[in-house]
């Protein structure tokens, strides 16, 4: 009877020990979800473990816990995220270039814009230029033609004339056509002299700056060790906290 009365209590014990450990480990958690772009490269640490980035909630015990993120040529994020019991707390951030890699990024930027100035204005206008030019004294070069024919037509039948009428009449049609033949035969003019002094101009130059394209020093990224001396500690930039209908806290 005795033993019987001993099973019992230590049932009942067991299971009062049993829900209270149960009790003790949902007491006191929290959720975050803690991610850093860029997403691929970051390397993130929770109070010194190493963790896997997930947009979804991870589980965390109640309090302050140190965070810190870095990248391949980005600043390193230090930050502390405060977790509460049932609540959800959020940590998304994008890591910033370091000083150092971002003057390279400027520079090369730089660079490229010079070896595109180099090797892509000059060279194409010209080109563009010798071949409007072109069209357009070919162009010419008919109406040219046509109108010394209409002239000469016109000075055909003036010669031929015996009326008055159309002696006026051929001597005005043949100074019209005489006009129009020396205003495009002067137009082609002014375009092959233009082009006898641009094109050339235009290629020596590109060579030139084709030339000095292949003197630009390309910028180089010194291998320094990744600077710490930025940080991004802003309360307000840093931890994004959201208080919604959600229980998201926001610290």
């Amino acid at each position: 009877m005795n033993f019987t009365k001993f099973n019992y209590c230590f049932l009942i014990a067991a299971v009062f020990f049993i829900s209270s450990l149960k009790s003790q480990n949902i007491q006191g958690k929290g959720t975050a979800v803690i991610f850093f772009e860029p997403a691929a490269s970051a390397t993130v640490i929770v109070d010194s473990v190493k963790i896997n980035q997930s947009r979804n909630p991870i589980q965390m015990t109640e309090g302050k816990h140190f965070v810190s993120a870095s990248a391949p040529n980005k600043k390193t994020f230090r930050d502390t995220i405060k977790i509460i019991e049932g609540k959800t707390s959020i940590l998304v951030k994008k890591l910033e270039y370091t000083n150092e890699y971002a003057a390279y990024l400027k520079s090369m930027n730089m660079y490229r814009l010079k070896k595109t100035g180099a090797y892509f204005v000059i060279l194409p206008a010209t080109v563009i230029y010798g071949w409007v030019a072109y069209s357009k004294h070919s162009q010419n070069k008919k109406e040219i033609a046509k109108y010394y024919d209409k002239a000469l037509e016109s000075q055909a039948k003036f010669e031929n004339s015996v009326s008055t009428a159309n002696l006026n009449f051929y001597k005005s049609e043949y100074e019209q056509n005489k006009e129009k033949y020396e205003t495009y035969l002067a137009t082609n003019n002014r375009i092959a002299k233009s082009a006898r002094i641009i094109i050339p101009a235009g290629i020596v130059a590109s060579a030139a700056l084709i030339w000095l394209g292949t003197k630009i020093k390309k910028p180089e990224l010194s291998n320094h060790p990744v600077s710490f001396n930025s940080l991004s500690l802003s309360r307000d930039e840093s931890v994004l906290c959201f208080n919604l209908s959600l229980n998201i806290n926001c610290r």
